[in-house]
């Protein structure tokens, strides 16, 4: 993907493959986790359709950030925790 993008134009083109179906929701996931940023990360939820923000969710819910081996996974998960405690329902 272009290096030239923005984060909001990266994260809108992820979810674009995913919803033609060129992408499964499991590989938007690993682009979020390379590319999670405190300074990308609502650039990048803001582009989640409500079946990506539920796979997502589901992820917090099943992993804990002590159990990733990558710190990537690690940051990706503690930032989306922070996400969905602030913004429970």
């Amino acid at each position: 993907m272009s290096t030239d993008m923005t984060s909001t134009e990266r994260a809108r083109r992820i979810v674009e493959y995913h919803t033609r179906g060129a992408i499964c929701a499991a590989e938007v996931w690993y682009q979020f986790v390379d590319q999670a940023a405190p300074e990308t990360f609502a650039d990048f939820m803001a582009e989640l359709t409500p079946e990506l923000r539920t796979y997502f969710r589901h992820h917090v819910l099943v992993y804990h950030p002590a159990t990733c081996v990558l710190d990537v996974e690690r940051r990706a998960l503690n930032l989306l925790s922070g996400y969905y405690e602030r913004h429970a329902a």
